[in-house]
């Protein structure tokens, strides 16, 4: 599916700034719907597209997503037209600030147009079976969801053995990691380029380990290497667990010397990570000494 909208706002930034209030509106677009949030502070002017939070409970969602804007005041007038960017996975399709926003007037009236594009939008649902997508029950915490038992199975021999059974396979889990799972079992892109949620990522990689996706892995850990930083050094463990050798050295790479404070003690620290991951540690340490 595919479609377009206009959104328009008429405000006073001033007003705005001063009452700390955001400005939003929704329409249906492609068959969802959707909301646009404007926010204005003394430094930055934002404008956020999201979808609906239930497709995150129901179903996995991808789509190219822009937006063109035309932003005018009484004596100026800047317009801007975006290239289309992947989204899945999060509510939060499009975030764009408009940089030219500190040369206008705070005290005029404005007026912002804003058309939101979505191309080649895709939604698989969950809770029903579907064709060639979804047809093998799979109960989750309770809950009856349609999966693809061959994919599951072909990328976790926990799904293989699980699926053998002729009764409705259950798990207990954390759902919203899970789904997230599934978004790389199915070769949907996720992108962690701006997640800081460490309780995600650390569910995820969780379930790669428990569920032994060795193939999958790769996929998750290339996705991974965009992630926060400080994201990615609070989940080594985690990290270690999965075997993801490129991430490691990423996140150990990363370590400051007062991150390396909390290995000093040596507290069960030999037990909690991998050979290989101590000797980076250890290597690491070591190149602070010879600075």
């Amino acid at each position: 599916m595919d479609g377009s909208s206009e959104f328009a706002f008429h405000f006073s930034p001033y007003e705005l700034m001063s009452g700390n209030r955001d400005l939003s509106a929704s329409q249906v677009l492609a068959g969802e719907k959707y909301h646009v949030k404007l926010r204005v502070d003394r430094d930055s002017f934002f404008i956020y597209v999201s979808i609906s939070e239930k497709l995150l409970e129901t179903g996995l969602f991808y789509g190219y997503y822009s937006l063109s804007y035309t932003l005018k005041s009484a004596h100026r007038s800047v317009s801007f037209q975006q290239k289309p960017v992947l989204s899945s996975f999060s509510p939060q399709v499009l975030h764009h600030e408009i940089k030219q926003w500190q040369s206008f007037d705070y005290t005029s009236t404005m007026s912002l147009h804003v058309k939101v594009n979505v191309e080649d939008f895709h939604l698989f649902k969950l809770d029903r079976p579907q064709v060639n997508f979804g047809y093998t029950q799979l109960g989750v915490n309770g809950k009856k969801i349609y999966v693809c038992s061959s994919i599951l199975s072909t990328q976790s021999p926990f799904f293989a053995q699980l699926f053998f059974s002729k009764a409705v396979p259950q798990i207990d889990v954390d759902q919203k990691a899970f789904l997230l799972l599934l978004y790389f079992m199915y070769g949907i892109e996720v992108s962690f380029e701006k997640s800081k949620d460490l309780k995600l990522v650390k569910g995820l990689l969780v379930l790669v380990d428990r569920f032994q996706c060795r193939t999958v892995r790769l996929a998750i850990e290339r996705s991974l290497m965009q992630c926060n930083t400080a994201v990615l050094q609070k989940s080594l463990k985690e990290i270690d667990q999965c075997g993801m050798k490129r991430l490691i050295v990423k996140v150990v790479d990363s370590l400051r010397k007062e991150d390396l404070k909390k290995f000093q003690d040596g507290s069960g620290f030999a037990k909690k990570y991998s050979k290989s991951t101590i000797d980076l540690i250890f290597a690491r340490v070591i190149s602070f000494l010879e600075v």
